[in-house]
């Protein structure tokens, strides 16, 4: 499979497990969170090769980080751990109604503190790469890691990788109209820009903000994306899909669009991130357009129907399982060997198909019942077949129960092992 390789900010998610305001949440549920570290999951579990460049702080989350990311299967080769910072941490409710509430402590982080030299250091991870996957979140959290990002973008272009950007806008980190100035410079080098309607418009200049820019037609703002140089625009639809633009050698334009999957809404955050790397893994893999919307927008559902980014994060089996639900193909049943045909019992005892044979009487602490034979593998001494009551076991003579009462000991009494009577052990 291609490599890919990923730059970013990883952070410590906490996520409230009560549903309703955060003020009022007592318990948290703890994940591994970031765009570029989400993308690189999602690509390793679709059988992809990815290695993330970036830094967590020398403390108990960046470890936690650490060994999330490597038991996925990313190489964390190039992930500093920083002695003088600490990991980011994000907070965060679940509401079934209004906007959701997020406190970030990133300010001053390990990831923040990324530089253009550790990138080029990381050259020998860009050997061979076929993809380099970005995101505008980076180049907002400090002017250090802005400069990591354009030595990435220099290192990826001098192997011949594919660079995609996921526009990615955070106000929480700058404004809309600085997003703007800086995401359109850099999406102007990327081959392929990914992102919401309401983020291609702020950044094409059609809308001022987020809340205008959802309303702006998507083909329009698609193709104002592309007046910027990528050779490739996808637009997220949400509930409504997905939508691509591609440049043709002669300036023509060319699109498709896919539907989204019906799903209830559980946690809305990481179905971004999971679409670009189900449609990375896609375009890799050489589908078409359409095909690598639909397993995108699959991708996404699957992500949205759990909480925390990485829980619902589909691997390979599960997103083909999707895709064939979603088409009306029924998945591959284990086959079942067919049962032989059974004799008929004696009247009034039903045969057993499972076994071959029939349903025999027993007896169990003194109640007659039936059962099939060979029900269990390995019957327990209680289970076993015994003869009537008042015959001996096929054994050595059983060891009767007794009580006594008022000294006396009093018989005859059932056996321990098949609850019939027996003469007693001499």
């Amino acid at each position: 499979m291609a490599r890919v390789v990923t730059l970013g900010e990883c952070l410590i998610s906490l996520v409230a497990r009560d549903r309703g305001p955060l003020a009022e949440s007592e318990g948290f549920l703890r994940t591994v969170a970031g765009a570029e570290a989400n993308v690189a999951v999602g690509l390793s579990r679709l059988g992809h090769q990815v290695t993330y460049v970036g830094r967590v702080g020398d403390d108990a989350f960046g470890t936690v980080i650490r060994r999330k990311l490597r038991g996925e299967g990313v190489d964390v080769t190039w992930l500093v751990s920083d002695p003088g910072a600490p990991t980011g941490v994000m907070v965060r409710e679940l509401r079934d109604l209004g906007p959701m509430e997020v406190i970030y402590h990133r300010a001053g982080s390990a990831a923040s503190r990324v530089t253009a030299d550790e990138v080029r250091a990381a050259a020998p991870a860009f050997t061979g790469v076929a993809w380099l996957h970005l995101t505008g979140i980076t180049p907002a959290i400090s002017a250090s890691a802005a400069a990591a990002v354009d030595a990435a973008v220099e290192l990826a272009r001098a192997v011949g990788a594919t660079v995609s950007l996921d526009l990615n806008i955070r106000r929480r980190l700058w404004s809309e109209a600085a997003a703007a100035r800086v995401l359109a410079a850099l999406s102007a080098r990327c081959d392929v820009v990914l992102g919401g309607l309401d983020e291609v418009a702020v950044v094409t200049g059609l809308a001022p903000t987020l809340e205008a820019g959802a309303h702006v037609d998507p083909a329009a703002a698609a193709d104002a994306l592309l007046a910027l140089g990528p050779s490739r625009v996808v637009v997220k639809l949400g509930a409504s899909g997905a939508m691509e633009r591609r440049r043709g050698a002669d300036a023509t334009t060319d699109g498709s669009a896919a539907a989204a999957f019906p799903v209830r809404v559980v946690d809305p955050v990481g179905a971004g991130d999971a679409f670009s790397a189900a449609w990375i893994a896609s375009v890799l893999e050489g589908a078409d357009p359409e095909t690598a919307l639909r397993a995108g927008n699959a991708a996404g559902a699957a992500v949205v129907s759990t909480v925390g980014d990485l829980t619902g994060m589909p691997t390979r089996r599960e997103l083909d399982a999707i895709l064939r639900s979603a088409a009306g193909v029924a998945p591959r049943a284990r086959r079942r060997r067919e049962a032989r045909p059974s004799p008929a019992g004696p009247p009034g005892v039903a045969p057993c198909g499972r076994s071959g044979g029939t349903l025999r009487p027993r007896v169990i602490q003194g109640v007659t019942g039936v059962t099939p034979r060979g029900w269990t593998r390995r019957r327990s001494r209680r289970t076993r077949r015994h003869p009537r009551p008042g015959r001996s076991c096929r054994r050595r003579p059983c060891r009767p129960s007794s009580s006594r009462r008022g000294g006396r000991r009093r018989s005859p009494a059932r056996c321990r092992r098949c609850a019939a009577r027996h003469p007693r052990r001499p």
